[in-house]
């Protein structure tokens, strides 16, 4: 378990998550980050960054999914190979 006080720790985690495209888990661990982080540190400026960027592909993975559940449901749509 992580220790609260280290936003590093967190920022080092979610950055795996995001690797891994665990997008929820990233941008929990980014935000947690964000709130740990030294106030008006360069820090936690690239941690508000971090954040908007993960939710950005979270947003977007939620999106795609969304897009091929409605084609798998379109008459005529691709099936799962």
């Amino acid at each position: 378990m992580l220790s609260p006080s280290h936003f590093k720790a967190f920022r080092t985690r979610a950055r795996a998550y995001l690797a891994q495209e665990d997008y929820e888990a990233a941008v929990r661990d980014f935000k947690q980050a964000f709130e740990l982080a030294p106030q008006g540190s360069a820090d936690e400026q690239a941690l508000k960054r971090e954040v908007r960027e993960a939710e950005a592909a979270l947003k977007k993975s939620k999106m795609k999914v969304r897009r091929r559940i409605s084609r798998a449901r379109a008459p005529g749509g691709r099936s799962a190979s």
